[in-house]
């Protein structure tokens, strides 16, 4: 149910990353869903990267609407 509810609210969303399983990434073509894979595996390194220096992922101001 929570993956369903998940892949409901969030149609435009091309992976889902699941708890004790992974990564879980699609495209309408193979290609396209290697070169997204690719590009999250990139994002996820530059994260525990920032998180290493203690460098925030967002800044604050963004979060106010």
């Amino acid at each position: 149910p929570a993956m369903e509810e998940c892949l409901k609210t969030h149609q435009r969303s091309c992976a889902v990353l699941v708890r004790n399983h992974g990564l879980f990434v699609w495209g309408s073509t193979w290609e396209k869903a290697k070169v997204m894979t690719e590009c999250i595996d990139y994002l996820l390194d530059l994260a525990i990267d920032m998180i290493k220096h203690e460098i925030p992922l967002v800044k604050e101001e963004s979060h106010k609407l």
